[in-house]
């Protein structure tokens, strides 16, 4: 089946969700709600991915290395931006492998946090974009 817009946006839609309904929650669970931001980030970079590219993305969990794959000169993204990614990434893999350690009491403050900052993540993604000449662009009040 080849990818188009919108798919992988479609099971990201899922995780949003799940995290609205842990907000309700007091963003609990929140181990829980840390993993569903990170894949909220994940599956949306991946949509971006195909729209850009029209192709397949790279099967990875880490955020930044799809960030790179949209935009090689990662100099282009704040150091903000990147932090938060860097995060995020970390609790996906702090959740789904014992080596790297889960830790058991994520508070609701971060839950909270990571929730807030996939919402601004996604929000950058959404920026990304192509001129008319064909060049990735990031489109915005900092751009």
């Amino acid at each position: 089946m080849k990818l188009e817009k919108g798919d992988f946006a479609r099971y990201a839609k899922v995780d949003r969700e799940q995290m609205e309904v842990n907000a309700r929650n007091d963003f609990r669970p929140a181990g829980s709600t840390c993993v569903h931001a990170q894949q909220y980030v994940e599956k949306m970079l991946k949509d971006k991915i195909v729209e850009l590219f029209d192709e397949e993305p790279l099967k990875t969990h880490d955020l930044l290395v799809l960030l790179r794959a949209i935009l090689p000169d990662i100099g282009a993204v704040d150091d903000s931006t990147l932090h938060k990614v860097s995060i995020l990434t970390s609790y996906y893999m702090a959740s789904r492998y014992p080596d790297v350690g889960l830790d058991d009491d994520w508070s609701e403050e971060t839950a909270e946090e990571a929730y807030t900052w996939s919402k601004e993540i996604v929000e950058f993604i959404g920026r990304i974009s192509r001129d008319e000449s064909g060049n990735i662009v990031i489109k915005g009040p900092d751009h």
